[in-house]
């Protein structure tokens, strides 16, 4: 998948169907805070995005925009699903353990 700079990749809300790897250029990471944009964060080369929601299925937390042109792998949920039915039961458990805490924290 390609993205040029400025094109959003998630809208704060939306369902959550995919994940995404960043194979090339860097992300940003928005909020609407009182009527004002704030930066989050930035996703560099290598780093994923879209994690929390792709993985609890809850809408998405926050905007995802292009702050250069990207170059993105996409894992939809679906495969996902197939990838995690062929692990232990506890894999999954330890996965949404983890979710349910950190979304937690970043919601305070």
């Amino acid at each position: 998948m390609l993205l040029k700079k400025g094109d959003i990749l998630i809208k704060e809300g939306d369902k959550s169907n995919e994940i995404y790897w960043l194979l090339q250029g860097e992300l940003e990471v928005v909020r609407s805070v009182q009527s004002r944009e704030v930066v989050l964060n930035k996703i560099k080369e290598g780093g994923l995005v879209g994690e929390l929601s792709f993985l609890d299925q809850k809408p998405r937390s926050a905007t995802v925009r292009a702050a250069t042109d990207c170059q993105l792998h996409v894992l939809e949920y679906k495969d996902y699903q197939k990838m995690l039915a062929a692990q232990p039961k506890w894999m999954k458990k330890i996965l949404i353990t983890l979710v349910n805490r950190v979304r937690t924290l970043s919601e305070l």
